[in-house]
This record gives C-alpha cells, sequence and structure tokens, in this order.
C-alpha cells in the first residue's frame, strides 16, 4: 500500500507544480498586456512635461463608446497631434498661472492681467482648432454607427 501511495504523491506534487506554473504564466502574460494597454493610454493621457492633458477623460470616455476600430482611428489620430498638444497645454498653463500671479499682485495691474488672459484663450482657442481638425480628418474613416453615437454624445447631461 505505502509503495502505491508514493507514486499518487508525486503525480499529486507533479499536478499542483503544473497548475501553479500554468497560473504564473497566465499571471505574467495578463500583466504584460495590461501594461500595454496602459502604455498606450498613457500616451494619449500625458503632455511631454508628464502632466495630464485635461481632455484625457472625455477622450477616453468617447473611445469607450465607440466599436474598437473606430476608438483605434480617434486614439492614434489624438496621439499623432499630442505634441501640439502637449506644447499648447503647456503655454496654457503658465498664462494662467501668471493670470494667478497677476491677481495676487499687491499692486493689481488690470492691463498686464487682460494680455495674459489673453494669452490663455489663445492657447485653449488653438486647442480647440487642432482637436476640431483631428476630428474631422478621422470622421470620414470612422463608421456610421460610430459618427452617430459621437453626434448624440453628451459631455454633461442635456438640460431639462
Amino acid at each position: 500500500m505505502d509503495a502505491l501511495q508514493r507514486p499518487m504523491r508525486g503525480l499529486r506534487l507533479a499536478l499542483v507544480l503544473s497548475l501553479g506554473l500554468n497560473l504564473f504564466c497566465l499571471a505574467f502574460i495578463g500583466e504584460e498586456a495590461w501594461r500595454h494597454r496602459d502604455q498606450q493610454t498613457a500616451a494619449l493621457e500625458m503632455d511631454d512635461a508628464g502632466g495630464a492633458l485635461s481632455l484625457r477623460p472625455v477622450i477616453r470616455q468617447i473611445m469607450g463608446k465607440l466599436p474598437p476600430e473606430d476608438a483605434t482611428l480617434l486614439r492614434e489620430a489624438f496621439i499623432a497631434r499630442l505634441p501640439e498638444l502637449a506644447v499648447l497645454r503647456r503655454q496654457s498653463a503658465q498664462a494662467i498661472g501668471q493670470v494667478r500671479a497677476d491677481i495676487a499682485q499687491h499692486t493689481f495691474d488690470a492691463d498686464k492681467t487682460r494680455t495674459d488672459m489673453l494669452a490663455a484663450r489663445e492657447a485653449r482657442a488653438k486647442m480647440a482648432s487642432i482637436i476640431q481638425e483631428t476630428l474631422l480628418d478621422v470622421l470620414p474613416r470612422m463608421s456610421e454607427a460610430a459618427r452617430r453615437g459621437l453626434a448624440e454624445y453628451r459631455l454633461l447631461p442635456a438640460h431639462k
């Protein structure tokens, strides 16, 4: 009986080790796939100074509602324009920072504050223009269902 149990113990041990190794391999492959997905998303989320772009949550939310092929088109189009958007985002942030500094000055200078506010507005307007150009470039290549979904998309709930 003892001689019969030894091979069974060895077989059980081999089965448990095999199962453990398979689970480890699956976890490793899953983690690598997740990391690759995160790296693609991070490319869209970050400007070249390491700061988050303000349109990141909107684009992510929109892409989540699109068919995968259309989401890929949109993602790739925005990734291609990311360097321009990052520069403008940085300029906008610097201008807004300057406006805040202007407002906090002991002696308020309305003309300087107005000039800095205009600089921030211009940077935001340029960003909006790039976003619009990107969409106009991508929309003709998207499916009808995706375009319809974008047409019905609401960032904020509609007012009643």
